[in-house]
């Protein structure tokens, strides 16, 4: 045997330490449950203009075919995370237009905001969520949010919670991403003469274990398969607020059936207004 060269084992070994083995296990699940896969799909930063790169790329649309007048798209941009470190994050209540409303820019319609006739010569102007009436939202049945995380490292013979360059590493990306495929469906889509609508699910699928803690029930601690977690950008190129899932590789499963439940319920809502129904 040339020790000077790694054996198999060795090279597979140093392959699964890499996470790359994880990101094409987790493309392989969409895959399978009909979703078009890319991995190492590359983008346009929207602020520096350069390359840059998400681990998995997934769309699946839930028209009927092609020439259907209302065509949905699930469209998820995925990072994965094939640390064993546990990611835990701090949940709090909403509040109430968090209870009853869906403002989050990645649901992208045909409009970004629509009239409706409340009286004669009277219109309100509403968010396509309201619009809708798309409440049938897996975020929208949770009383409470997640805005804080952090993981859960070894430190000596200590464990200790650290959330250094998470912002920068994970969550700055995923957002410029999510940044640039709003910035790209919203050009020319008013003239579009269907309902065309992509629903863009940021997502990061961990390895490791999810874990939540009630900040309003005694620090009440929990196992999860999936945290929905909210951030407000206001850095250049990436405004408003972001809905960012964490899944586990568990759980990718019934994540899978939540997305497709809400973007099934989103084109009935819209073939039912437009009177195809």
């Amino acid at each position: 045997m040339d020790k000077s060269k790694p054996s198999h084992e060795q090279m597979l070994d140093a392959v699964k330490d890499s996470g790359f083995l994880f990101e094409h296990s987790t493309a392989t699940v969409f895959e399978n449950a009909g979703f078009h896969v890319e991995t190492a799909w590359p983008f346009e930063d929207p602020e520096s203009k350069k390359s840059r790169e998400i681990d998995v790329r997934a769309i699946k649309g839930l028209h009927n075919s092609p020439s259907d007048d209302v065509q949905v798209f699930l469209e998820l941009l995925i990072e994965c995370k094939a640390s064993k470190s546990p990611f835990v994050f701090l949940e709090r209540h909403k509040n109430k237009r968090e209870l009853n409303n869906l403002r989050f820019e990645q649901y992208v319609f045909k409009k970004k905001q629509y009239e409706k006739l409340t009286a004669p010569n009277t219109h309100t102007i509403l968010w396509p969520s309201e619009y809708f009436g798309l409440d049938e939202h897996y975020y929208l049945a949770e009383e409470k949010k997640a805005n804080n995380f952090t993981k859960v490292v070894r430190k000596g013979s200590a464990w200790v919670a650290n959330h250094d360059g998470i912002y920068d590493s994970l969550i700055l990306p995923i957002a410029k991403a999510a940044a640039h495929r709003i910035k790209s469906h919203r050009k020319g889509m008013e003239h579009i003469k269907k309902e065309l609508v992509f629903l863009i699910f940021p997502c990061v699928v961990l390895e490791g274990d999810l874990v939540a803690i009630d900040t309003s029930d005694d620090n009440n601690i929990s196992e999860r398969k999936r945290v929905s977690f909210v951030r407000n950008f206001d850095s250049g190129a990436v405004q408003g607020e972001l809905l960012i899932d964490f899944v586990s590789a568990d759980g990718i499963g019934q994540y899978i059936e939540d997305i497709e439940v809400f973007g099934r319920h989103v084109r009935e809502r819209i073939t039912a207004l437009r009177g195809l129904a």
